[in-house]
This record gives C-alpha cells, sequence and structure tokens, in this order.
C-alpha cells in the first residue's frame, strides 16, 4: 500500500494545498479575532505576560530533539517503498522515544518549579497578584503531554496529509475561542484561566485526531512491542541535526519576545508581537504551498525525478512573488490595519511593520529552497549555519541595545542580518545539489 506514489503525486499535492488555504484562512481569522478579545479581558501589561510565557512555552516544542522530523522522513521513506511493517516500527519506536522524554521533563518539572522566581524571570515583579507558579505548572505540564500527541503531526505529513496536520492547531483555537467568548465576562483580568484555556483545548484535539489517525491507517498504530533499538539512530541522527536546528531558530525567532520583554518592557512585546502576527500571515500563507511539499521531495528524490522537482521549486518561486506582493499591500495600509483591529488599545510604530516585512520576505524566500533541502535530509550546512547565526544574534543585540541604544526595533534588525542561511546560503546549496555539483558539506 503505498500512500504517497507519484501518478498522483501532483494531484494530492495540490489538493492538500487547497485544504491547506481553506484551513489557514480560518486560521488568521481566529487569531485576528482572539487579539482584541484577549486584550478585552486581560490588561495590555497582563496581555503582554502571558504573549512571553506562549514564547518559552513554544520552547517544550523543540525538546522532542528532532524526533518528529525524524520520524517524518524515515516513515516518508518506508512508505515510499512499500515496506508497511518498518513503517510500523519506525512509528512505534518514535513514540515511545517521545513518551520517555516526555516523562523525564515531567519529572524535572515538578523538582525545579517551585525553586524559580518567575517573577523576576518574567520581568513581572509588580504583578505579585498572580500565582506564576500555579500558572506554569499548569502551563508547563500541558504542553508536555502534547509533545507526544505532536508526532501525529509527523505521521500526517509523512502520509502527504499536511491540510490534517493544520487542522489540529486551528481546531484548538477555535475551541480557545468558543469558551473565551462565551464567557468573557467571567474571565476579566483571570491570567491563569485564560492560560489553561488556551493549553488544555489543543490537547483535546490532539487526542481527538491521534485516535482518528490510528482507526483510519491502522498498520501504522504504534505498538510497544515493536520497539526497536536499531531504528533508534536512523531517527536521532537525522532527529538531532533537526533539533540543533530548532535551537537556533528557537534563539533566533521565538526567544524575541522574551528578549524584548526583558530588554524593553511588556508593551512593547504586545507592539512587536501583534505587528508580528499581522505579518506573519506572508509565512502562514506561503507555508501552506511549501509545507506540503515536503514529503513529495522526498519521494521525487529518491526516484530521481528532478523535473518534477525543478517545476516544483520554479511554481514555489511565483508564489514567492504573490506573497511578497501581499506583504507589499499589508506595509502601505498597516496603520489603517491595526486602527480596525484594535483600535487604540496599542500604537505600532512604522518601523516594526517596515522591519517585519523585510524579515518575512526573507524568510519565505529561503523557504523555497529550504522545504526541499529539509525534504531530502541534507541539512548539515543548515545546522552549522543556524549555530553561527545564534551568536552573529546575540552579539548584534547587544551592539544594538547597549552601544548603539537603538529602540525594541532593532531586535528585528538582528535577526535579519543574521538570517544569512535563508538568503544566500539555501538557495545555492539548492542549486548545486539538483545540477549534481554538490559535494562535500553540501551534501551532508
Amino acid at each position: 500500500m503505498n500512500l504517497i506514489d507519484g501518478p498522483n503525486r501532483t494531484n494530492k499535492l495540490n489538493k492538500q494545498v487547497i485544504y491547506s488555504f481553506l484551513i489557514k484562512g480560518v486560521s488568521i481569522i481566529i487569531n485576528f479575532i482572539l487579539v482584541p478579545l484577549v486584550l478585552e479581558i486581560l490588561d495590555g501589561r497582563k496581555y503582554g505576560l502571558w504573549v512571553t510565557i506562549q514564547s518559552v512555552l513554544f520552547w517544550i516544542h523543540f525538546f522532542d530533539i528532532g524526533v518528529g522530523k525524524g520520524l517524518q522522513i524515515n516513515l516518508g521513506k518506508a512508505l515510499a517503498n512499500e515496506k508497511l511493517h518498518q513503517a510500523k516500527v519506525i512509528v512505534s519506536t518514535a513514540y515511545i522515544i517521545i513518551g520517555f522524554i516526555s516523562i523525564l521533563l515531567l519529572a524535572i518539572l515538578f523538582l525545579v518549579y517551585q525553586h524559580i522566581n518567575w517573577f523576576k524571570l518574567f520581568n513581572a515583579m509588580d504583578m505579585k497578584n498572580v500565582d506564576l507558579n500555579l500558572l506554569m505548572v499548569i502551563v508547563f505540564s500541558t504542553f508536555i503531554i502534547i509533545l507526544t500527541f505532536k508526532l501525529t503531526q509527523a505521521v500526517y505529513r509523512a502520509i502527504q496529509l499536511p491540510s490534517y496536520e493544520k487542522a489540529i492547531p486551528v481546531l484548538g483555537n477555535v475551541m480557545v475561542l468558543l469558551i473565551v467568548f462565551l464567557f468573557k465576562d467571567d474571565l476579566k483580568g483571570e491570567l491563569i484561566v485564560v492560560s489553561a484555556i488556551y493549553t488544555i483545548s489543543p490537547l483535546f484535539i490532539f487526542i481527538l485526531f491521534s485516535i482518528y489517525l490510528f482507526i483510519k491507517y491502522p498498520f501504522l498504530r504504534p505498538n510497544v512491542r515493536l520497539f526497536d533499538k536499531k531504528t533508534v539512530p536512523s531517527i536521532l541522527n537525522l532527529g538531532v541535526s533537526f533539533f540543533i536546528i530548532q535551537i537556533a531558530v528557537l534563539v533566533l525567532f521565538q526567544s524575541t519576545n522574551f528578549i524584548i520583554n526583558y530588554l524593553y518592557g511588556q508593551e512593547e512585546v504586545a507592539r512587536f508581537d501583534t505587528a508580528r502576527k499581522l505579518f506573519a500571515t506572508m509565512y502562514m500563507l506561503f507555508s501552506l504551498f511549501m509545507t506540503p511539499h515536503m514529503s513529495p521531495f522526498t519521494y521525487a528524490f529518491q526516484k530521481k525525478d528532478f523535473v518534477w522537482i525543478r517545476k516544483s521549486v520554479r511554481k514555489l518561486f511565483i508564489f514567492w512573488m504573490i506573497i511578497v506582493l501581499y506583504g507589499s499591500f499589508l506595509l502601505i495600509f498597516s496603520d489603517k490595519i491595526f486602527n480596525l483591529w484594535i483600535g487604540d488599545k496599542l500604537s505600532i510604530p512604522f518601523n516594526y511593520s517596515f522591519y517585519l516585512f523585510i524579515f518575512f520576505s526573507i524568510l519565505t524566500f529561503g523557504g523555497i529552497f529550504n522545504s526541499f533541502i529539509n525534504g531530502i535530509g541534507y541539512i548539515k550546512l543548515q545546522m552549522y549555519s543556524n549555530v553561527v547565526s545564534i551568536f552573529l544574534f546575540l552579539i548584534l543585540v547587544y551592539i544594538f541595545k547597549y552601544i548603539l541604544e537603538l529602540e525594541a526595533y532593532s531586535i528585528i534588525l538582528a535577526i535579519i542580518f543574521s538570517n544569512f542561511y535563508h538568503l544566500i546560503i539555501a538557495p545555492i546549496q539548492y542549486y548545486k545539489i539538483i545540477s549534481g555539483k554538490a559535494k562535500g558539506i553540501w551534501i551532508k
């Protein structure tokens, strides 16, 4: 039973792209409704604190040490070669690995959470009326449990059903919106309750999608008895490289709210994050077209179907140009969009909008080539480049803040200047590989 084969590969890919667009359209609408609604329930400082906590929570997803990516690529290869028993072994082994990691993280959480000064960590010394210990236990333990169920998304990607993967967080947000809207009067200022709603809702959806997946595809259902020590290296070797890349992404992109909060305060976090949400729609839309290509690239590269690969990359480039035009529209009318969206609750400086537009244009450009590179697993160069980017980013943050004394927008500048991989190295690596000229680090 080959779930990802070729004659219908393009048709299946096109359908998934359309489904993904529809799902993401709902996601964007839900997120845009949630921001002013939650701002109304929580004041600006509590909202800024919650946004910062969300950024830290996102870090937990990186503690799968790349098991999800290792599972996706190895499972895709097994299914391409119709090795169904091996596929089940791969899934079973990956779930047991991530289950062990989750148990370990929960144990660490309950050992250390009372010894951490959360108020100092989040620069929230004036919010002593909030029980941050309780809040952290609720949200961190829930996200750690979600870590195991997130492997469901990797399986959906491997069988070329990325629209199902994307539906999970969207339905979680729909659930959050419904609960927050129905009980908004009772939730005024209740940061802990709002946080619990945000974290428990997606867990419920993950469980439902996991049950559906393994009922429909029983040959992929994990079995403890099928755990295979010999399969662990094939998952982890690739996974660890992805993990290092993810850590770099964490520092470069997801630590921004934390750094701005620490250096400039919660209100600047709220301004930056609101502007980021608007321009992040560039990446959201592009990822709908880009993400479904990863598993087909895995299959096509194994079959040496370079004609299909080149054709797909050209389509991605055309779509990228459309995304840049869309981003230009957002930039030109950003002031009016913010006014319609959040009114006078926050003032968003134009330089936030301008630099975020530049950043997401570069990020999506690199994504054209990165989807192919990740799909075939030649990620060593990406890993080394991102490690260098971390140090460059931190150096630039220090220079911009303490030497040049720039404002909070300088954090975005630091990210832009550090992101040389997407702008320069990724396209060069793609052309070297596809032309058969890649050697050494370019094909590792």
